[in-house]
C-alpha cells in the first residue's frame, strides 16, 4: 500500500518486441485512529493490539510453516483513554483496502469476535484525509472456549529489557511468537482464550 496502483495496457505487434515503461508513485499518507470499546470481561492493563494487511498494522509477508505471518511484536499497540476506551494513531496510506481486527495476541491467538461466532474481520477503504475509526468489541471469546493459562517464572538477572514471548503449535506447524504479560521481574503469564475450542492438542514453548 505505499505506492499507488500502476496499470496500463500494450498493443504487441507480431515478431516485434514491446518496451513497457512501469513508473509508480508514493501514496499519499493520512493518520488514522482506530478508537475502540472493549467488552466488559476485558483483563485490566492487557495490550490491545491491532492486526492488519498492511505493514505498519504487522502484516509482514513472513513464509511460515503455520500460514499465519501477523507479527505480533510488530503491531501497534492502544493507549487507554480518558473515557474508558483505547486509542492509537498510525500514519496509513490514503486508498487502500484495509483490513484489520482488535486482538490480545496477533491475526490468529486471543482475536475479537462477532456476533455470529467468527472472527470479527473489519475492512474499509480509506479515504485521502485523516480519519476516525471508531470501533465496539463484542467479545474475547467463543461460547466453546476453556481458558488456558500460562504462568512462566523467568531466571533472575534476565536483562528487563527483554521480552518473553511464547510459540504455540496446533498440529499444523509453530505459529508466531506472541509476547507475553509481565507481572513482575520474573514472572510473565498469558491467557489464551481462543480458538482452543477447536484444538484438541497444542504444543507450546518460550
Amino acid at each position: 500500500g505505499a505506492y499507488r496502483t500502476y496499470q496500463q495496457g500494450a498493443l504487441v505487434a507480431e515478431g516485434s518486441s514491446t518496451p513497457a515503461s512501469v513508473a509508480i508513485e508514493p501514496s499519499e499518507m493520512i493518520s488514522v485512529t482506530f478508537k475502540v470499546k472493549l467488552p466488559p470481561n476485558s483483563i485490566p492493563g492487557v495490550p490491545i493490539r491491532v492486526a492488519g494487511n498492511l505493514h505498519q498494522l504487522g502484516n509482514t509477508f513472513a513464509d511460515l510453516d503455520g500460514g499465519l505471518n501477523t507479527l505480533a511484536a510488530r503491531m501497534p499497540v492502544l493507549q487507554p483513554g480518558e473515557d474508558g476506551s483505547y486509542e492509537m494513531s498510525v500514519q496509513l496510506p490514503a486508498g487502500a483496502d484495509l483490513r484489520y481486527l482488535y486482538t490480545l495476541g496477533d491475526g490468529f491467538w486471543n482475536t475479537e469476535y462477532g456476533p455470529d461466532g467468527r472472527v470479527a474481520l473489519r475492512r474499509v477503504v480509506l479515504p485521502d484525509t485523516d480519519t476516525l475509526l471508531q470501533d465496539e468489541i463484542l467479545t474475547w471469546s467463543t461460547p466453546e472456549t476453556t481458558p488456558v493459562t500460562f504462568d512462566i517464572y523467568i531466571p533472575e538477572g534476565t536483562p528487563a529489557s527483554d521480552l518473553i514471548s511464547i510459540q504455540l503449535n496446533p498440529l499444523f506447524g509453530w505459529t508466531q511468537p506472541i509476547p507475553m504479560w509481565r507481572l513482575t521481574e520474573t514472572r510473565w503469564v498469558y491467557i489464551l482464550q481462543a480458538p482452543s475450542g477447536i484444538l484438541d492438542t497444542l504444543s507450546y514453548r518460550c
